[in-house]
């Protein structure tokens, strides 16, 4: 009996399995030709990965609890040498604002919502603030990353402000250096990117980048930094 009279005998439901099951293989076979030749380039036996691609896989490997870690009395002996007379509260800031200058988001820094502080600092503070955002991004540039502004998410306090804070974060320190406007807290959990230029890169790796910009300002006597790991911060304090 010849092939085409033994398919006239076989099941219907037999052909149309058959006729699926050969599209659904031809199907999976353009698929997976598509993503081949979508994710890798032929260049002589190589794969070329073009930059869109690309991940940074950075892995973070500085520890700055070691090199980063001068402690509370040593950044409020500063902050009280150089630093303006604590605050009490909010309304009595109209008349200090002579010793100190405001700060808000710029193509440097970018400023958080601020809820138990107010964005002022001493004019030498902000200085330093401003080395720090400059250093930082001249990082990035030369190592052909794309642009970030690190968060600044506290700034100077008032003795209102330090007071309402310890109500909701008991670990918040009654004699702080925030109250002297010469200090300021970056997190390194957060960054804000403002450009699509360049290498992708990962939180960790920004996170130490901009942790070796402040042991070097340090090093050269600008500032004290403490490495916070409960506020997941970088405590900053102006030396001048």
């Amino acid at each position: 009996m010849g092939r085409g009279v033994q398919e006239e005998f076989l099941p219907k439901w037999f052909k149309w399995f058959k006729g699926v099951r050969g599209i659904c293989v031809l199907l999976f076979i353009f698929c997976v030709g598509i993503i081949f030749f979508r994710t890798c380039r032929w260049t002589g036996g190589e794969t070329e990965t073009t930059d869109e691609e690309m991940v940074d896989e950075y892995v973070e490997c500085h520890d700055f609890r070691k090199t980063l870690c001068d402690v509370n009395d040593v950044q409020l002996a500063v902050a009280q040498r150089v630093g303006i007379s604590p605050v009490p509260n909010r309304k009595a800031l109209e008349t200090t604002r002579r010793n100190i200058i405001g700060i808000g988001t710029c193509d440097r820094y970018k400023l958080d919502e601020l809820t138990h502080s107010v964005p002022y600092l001493t004019p030498h503070t902000k200085e330093a603030l401003c080395a720090i955002a400059d250093a930082f991004q001249d990082s990035l540039s030369a190592g052909g990353f794309r642009m970030h502004r690190f968060i600044i998410t506290s700034v100077l306090r008032t003795s209102e402000d330090v007071r309402r804070l310890r109500w909701v974060n008991g670990n918040a320190s009654e004699n702080s250096a925030h109250q002297y406007a010469t200090t300021f807290d970056i997190t390194y959990k957060r960054f804000d990117c403002i450009g699509d230029e360049g290498l992708p890169i990962n939180t960790a790796h920004l996170k130490d980048i901009l942790g070796t910009v402040l042991e070097r300002l340090r090093r050269e006597g600008r500032c004290y930094v403490k490495y916070e790991v409960k506020q997941a911060c970088f405590h900053v304090t102006s030396r001048l």
